[in-house]
């Protein structure tokens, strides 16, 4: 699956507009729609925002690998953040899959910055 095609899964498989991933990424929707479309690829600071905004890494668009943000449902958030998790619920809190891939965006922009 090319570059394109694997952004448009990934932003479907999550509800997302093409505005939606777009405004996060800092790019334009039809920046984003060329690059779904095969009509363009972006560079790495592009496809990086890109995958931020889709909540997986750049990594896992380029060769599908495994990163600390792409969680995908309660247990692997729960297996990949245990602290966290235990924080979070500790007062009998659920938290929704949108509001797991913010944390762990967030778990991720602060392991880089580092």
């Amino acid at each position: 699956m090319n570059i394109g095609l694997k952004i448009k899964a990934l932003r479907n498989e999550r509800g997302y507009t093409l505005k939606q991933v777009a405004d996060a990424a800092g790019i334009s929707v039809s920046f984003v729609s060329e690059i779904e479309r095969g009509k363009r690829n972006p560079g790495l600071d592009n496809l990086h925002n890109i995958a931020r905004a889709l909540g997986v890494s750049s990594d896992f668009i380029l060769a599908g690998t495994n990163s600390i943000n792409q969680v995908g449902d309660k247990r692997e958030f729960d297996k990949q953040f245990p602290n966290v998790v235990k924080i979070l619920r500790r007062d009998g809190k659920k938290i929704t899959p949108e509001k797991e891939r913010l944390i762990a965006r967030i778990i991720e922009t602060a392991i880089e910055d580092e």
